[in-house]
């Protein structure tokens, strides 16, 4: 969908979405033991070039963000209360402790709202996807959405890392273990 349109936004939000992503990036690499100084001698790259590449991920991820976002507004799609708390004791997982400690995280405005628009990009996906199938998604396994509607299916997976990371960094589960609940 966001291939199709044409989404403008300021630089200034593709510079924050690319911070964000080469902070996450940089995270990534560390809990497998690297610095990033490291990966980048092992993989013949420069911080530039690295960066680069991280920004054409970053407007490909606020082009789709800020599409789905239109489309949920189009749609009235409206993330309650109750989809939070159910986001937040699903990856949380069973631990009350965890569940205890995201649920405080959320008094923060920014990890709330981050969670907020997460839930809600997935929701659109998931009407989309409604949509285009005439309602038959839930009978569709996952592998078929990706291979069907690509872009919108991996949206979908964008989402769930936006979720799961503030909630990993609240609660000390990491995002792989939150996967595996």
């Amino acid at each position: 969908m966001s291939e199709v349109s044409r989404v403008e936004f300021p630089p200034q939000v593709l510079e924050h979405q690319t911070d964000n992503l080469m902070q996450t990036f940089t995270q990534s690499v560390e809990r497998q033991g690297l610095h990033l100084d490291q990966y980048l001698r092992v993989t013949g790259k420069d911080e530039s070039a690295l960066r680069a590449e991280v920004r054409s991920e970053a407007g490909v991820r606020v082009a789709r963000s800020l599409v789905l976002n239109a489309f949920a507004r189009a749609e009235n799609i409206t993330v309650l209360p109750g989809d939070i708390e159910e986001e937040v004791g699903r990856v949380a997982g069973p631990a009350p402790d965890a569940v205890a400690a995201a649920m405080a995280a959320l008094a923060d405005e920014q990890t709330f709202e981050r969670i907020q628009s997460a839930i809600r990009e997935r929701k659109a996906v998931a009407r989309l996807v409604d949509l285009l199938t005439g309602g038959a998604s839930d009978d569709k396994p996952a592998e078929d959405a990706t291979e069907k509607f690509g872009a919108a299916a991996e949206a979908t997976s964008d989402t769930e890392a936006q979720i799961t990371q503030p909630i990993a960094a609240l609660t000390g589960v990491s995002a792989e273990a939150q996967e595996q609940l």
